[in-house]
């Protein structure tokens, strides 16, 4: 009897806890962001935005640690088998993601990590240099289709958003040469020294060298706010939609508790008048979307995204 008297007072003494402690006292400490690109990227300078606001929110630091390589592929297959306790988080890039997953790039596979969302997007732009002959996007591609494969249309990176534009912008039957880069300087470079014809180009790597660019379309179905004298492609009759999505995610087993303590306070900082003005004068648009809506753009994509992989494989 009075063992069972015991159980029944030890039974309703864990139910009046709560569900688990970390709830309680997470973060407890600072709070690491891995960022699988090298440092001042766009992945970097997005998290960077909230750097004063998540302090304030968490009530501690975020810390930064760069593991940069293979578009990201190399910091992400090691983070996939970090600790999932919340303070080791990354940020990562959509397409990027789904990307390395299906060309093998990376060892790890989306599924591999909870995703605590989207928090900001980056346009993609069709650009050519000021003293370019093309005025328009109609130049352009006329051009191209009166002699096949003597332009050239350069990318800001290899398997990532602006490599899947130009990809898409190949696949509608524009017969031109596609040149990747590694990064935005040097595709900027080659492109306002005259290397490349035209350049695939996001927003927020572009914006310092707008004065010298000619921005002829944007991959989107609706213009950019900030540049809305650029029509889409939409509007010119091309079915060509991508944008860069930036995402914060955790390695797979986050605690419900935490994952939600994470999810609604970024959703806070993000959400921040200061934030906003930050992010609109870097470029970025703060766009907002949930870890299960993140997780239905991949599997929107897929097949897509596969589609696209083997056309890349195939132009090399």
């Amino acid at each position: 009897m009075l063992r069972s008297i015991f159980r029944l007072v030890c039974a309703l003494l864990l139910a009046s806890l709560p569900l688990s402690a970390s709830a309680a006292e997470y973060p407890d400490r600072p709070v690491q962001m891995m960022v699988p690109f090298n440092p001042g990227g766009g992945s970097d300078l997005v998290i960077r935005l909230i750097e004063k606001e998540f302090a304030k929110e968490f009530g501690q630091p975020l810390t930064f640690v760069y593991k940069p390589g293979a578009s990201g592929a190399v910091g992400i297959t090691e983070f996939k088998d970090m600790k999932a306790d919340g303070y080791t988080l990354a940020s990562q890039s959509y397409p990027h993601i789904i990307i390395q997953e299906i060309s093998g790039s990376g060892n790890f596979a989306v599924d591999d990590f909870d995703y605590l969302g989207m928090f900001a997007t980056d346009d993609i732009f069709f650009a050519v240099r000021k003293k370019s002959p093309f005025h328009t996007l109609e130049e352009f591609i006329t051009a191209a289709r009166e002699k096949p494969n003597t332009l050239s249309v350069a990318t800001t990176d290899t398997m990532g958003c602006s490599h899947m534009a130009a990809l898409k912008y190949k696949s509608l039957g524009i017969p031109v040469n596609l040149i990747t880069y590694t990064g935005g300087a040097k595709a900027i470079a080659a492109l306002l020294g005259g290397q490349v014809d035209a350049l695939m180009v996001v927003k927020s790597v572009a914006a310092p060298t707008l004065s010298k660019l000619n921005l002829l379309a944007v991959c989107n179905t609706t213009r950019d706010a900030l540049l809305s004298d650029v029509p889409t492609f939409a509007e010119k009759g091309y079915d060509i939609v991508q944008f860069n999505g930036r995402l914060i995610l955790a390695p797979k087993g986050l605690p419900a508790d935490v994952k939600k303590r994470l999810t609604d306070g970024l959703v806070a900082v993000y959400s921040s008048p200061e934030v906003a003005e930050r992010a609109k004068n870097s470029g970025y648009d703060i766009k907002i979307a949930d870890g299960d809506t993140v997780k239905k753009m991949f599997d929107d994509f897929r097949d897509e995204a596969v589609r696209l992989v083997n056309l890349a494989q195939s132009l090399k």
